[in-house]
């Protein structure tokens, strides 16, 4: 696919929506609208607009010192007092969490754990007003990521970038068809993940699903040659070459987590263009990563590679964001009620054993995970 093709695709609506939430930049929420009419968002993208446009987040309960630095942004670089502010409010989430979550000792059944619906709310309710200062911490500049994304940096960048994309997944087909031939590609993940992510955005179903696709099918090929105990070959992408001693197999930390994303992201495009059952059973392969297995809920399915899962606070995060969308497609109230169980396990073991190191994404995410349980599960706030 060409420029020229790439620019007659794109929506003409991009150009005047601008990039992002921030107290410089009039974005509306009919902008946002636009933007999921458009293309597939980021979930967390999306639900960080969602609660900044919501008829229950209160602009009253913004930490004074917050509103201050909005104030002062215009005079002075306040960059570095607002990330201080947004490691007090980790802080201020883990003490939730410690409080909340560490009443009990080893919790042997999460779902037990998170059963009194009225305590669950209680709890959850906790987060949202820290949820609001964390987004008001980047006020200044911009609450969300989508400076990344295609409509966040002008059309004309769009026509470069996904062709891109579209050749390097031509390239990664071309190694999976011939097994057999030594590769010297290396491809930079993130590189090929805004590509993927801009085709997405901006609705362009069949690149962004190609693009997707590409990576899924090669990342498939390492976790069975794994699971047959056979030495993967032609590892074309930057992140196995991350941190490895040389000679060493532990291909799986690093396979876990890119599975996780580009099943998030291939699930999204699949959506976007109504193939849901083939998005769910992404989803469901998401919550397989997990570690814990059986004792989210019974009918989770460990993953087949051994020591393929992903362990960090981040990844759960990701986890639980799989679990609610699968939440979502759900027609059957009895599917709905397991997947129910599910979410709120992978929440109350996250909580349970808070590790958040990270006061950025990490926290946003835990945050609006949090607010998507009240929303979603529960009907307790837009």
């Amino acid at each position: 696919m060409t420029r020229e093709e790439i620019s007659e695709k794109l929506d003409s609506r991009l150009d005047s929506i601008p990039p992002g939430i921030s107290v410089n930049v009039d974005f509306t929420k009919d902008h946002f609208d636009q933007l999921k009419e458009i293309g597939g968002l980021w979930k967390y993208d999306e639900e960080n607009a969602r609660w900044f446009f919501s008829p229950d987040r209160d602009p009253e309960q913004i930490d004074p010192k917050i509103t201050a630095l909005i104030e002062e942004s215009d005079s002075r670089v306040v960059y570095d007092d607002c990330e201080a502010i947004k490691k007090s409010i980790m802080l201020k989430m883990m003490e939730i969490d410690k409080r909340e979550f560490k009443k009990e000792a080893v919790v042997k059944s999460y779902i037990k754990g998170m059963s009194d619906d009225k305590k669950v709310v209680s709890i959850l309710r906790q987060y949202l007003p820290l949820l609001t200062d964390h987004q008001m911490c980047d006020y200044h500049f911009q609450i969300n990521r989508w400076g990344y994304m295609t409509y966040g940096r002008g059309r004309g960048e769009s026509y470069d970038k996904i062709p891109e994309g579209m050749e390097l997944a031509k390239s990664i087909y071309d190694v999976i068809d011939n097994p057999d031939v030594k590769s010297d590609l290396i491809i930079d993940w993130n590189i090929y993940a805004q590509r993927g992510w801009k085709a997405t955005n901006a609705g362009l179903k069949e690149e962004s699903i190609y693009i997707w696709e590409a990576a899924k099918t090669f990342l498939s090929s390492v976790e069975e040659d794994i699971t047959k105990e056979q030495e993967p070959t032609n590892l074309i992408f930057d992140f196995f070459h991350h941190g490895l001693k040389t000679g060493s197999a532990s291909l799986a930390p690093f396979l876990g987590r890119y599975t996780l994303s580009t099943n998030l992201a291939l699930a999204k495009a699949y959506q976007f263009q109504g193939r849901l059952e083939e998005a769910k059973q992404l989803y469901i392969h998401c919550i397989s990563l997990h570690p814990s297995g059986y004792a989210l809920h019974p009918t989770v399915q460990k993953n087949a590679a051994p020591g393929i899962h992903v362990s960090y606070w981040s990844g759960f995060n990701r986890i639980l964001e799989a679990a609610i969308e699968w939440y979502n497609l759900e027609e059957s109230e009895e599917e709905k009620e397991k997947v129910r169980e599910i979410i709120l396990s992978i929440f109350f073991h996250q909580r349970h054993f808070s590790s958040c190191n990270e006061k950025t994404d990490a926290v946003r995410e835990a945050l609006l995970n949090a607010y998507m349980i009240l929303r979603d599960i529960y009907g307790e706030v837009q």
